[in-house]
């Protein structure tokens, strides 16, 4: 995002996810705290949610290139855990008020998550069916995790279960690749 007025709206939105809910805060305020007035905002966004989906696809894209050297998905899962303990009041609120828009971009991020990480541990054929099955379990199994630990608003006990589930599955991805026949 190369524009330094989106910037600078994105910048005041996480500030103030901070300290309120998502649904608690409107353009007029973002604008204000800016300096910009509403028509600037809406120029870059159509509304708050078009704002919130365009910042989730950022960071998921971000924590996507951090993940590029991990061997493992629990490691990719890790890195993606660690991002939104940093941020912790902000996904917190947009969690808690744009349930919809954050299952949604939750959704492609795990997709996106799983088919990077195939195609950089397995040179198999993207596309054949069994691959596409493939993904769609790995695809569910990280979504409801992570959604498991959100619900648990991040509960430091509900990481470590996820952590030890993790760990009892250890070696189901090569077992299911191999079983696929890929």
């Amino acid at each position: 995002m190369a524009d330094f007025t989106q910037k600078e709206i994105r910048k005041t939105f996480i500030s103030l996810l901070e300290t309120k809910r998502a649904d608690k805060i409107t353009v007029r305020e973002i604008s204000s705290e800016c300096g910009i007035n509403r028509n600037t905002f809406y120029y870059h966004y159509r509304d708050i949610p078009h704002l919130i989906e365009t910042i989730i696809e950022e960071d998921a894209e971000y924590i996507i290139a951090e993940t590029k050297e991990e061997k493992t998905l629990s490691e990719c899962l890790r890195k993606a855990i660690d991002f939104a303990l940093e941020h912790k009041s902000a996904v917190m609120n947009i969690y808690c008020a744009e349930r919809y828009i954050f299952d949604i971009s939750l959704w492609k991020v795990a997709d996106h998550v799983v088919r990077s990480y195939l195609k950089t541990v397995y040179s198999a054929d993207m596309m054949s069916e069994k691959m596409e099955s493939v993904i769609v379990y790995l695809r569910c199994v990280l979504f409801g995790l992570v959604s498991a630990w959100l619900d648990s608003s991040m509960d430091e006990r509900v990481l470590r279960e996820l952590e030890m589930i993790s760990s009892f599955k250890k070696g189901d991805l090569e077992s299911l690749v191999r079983k696929a026949g890929l």
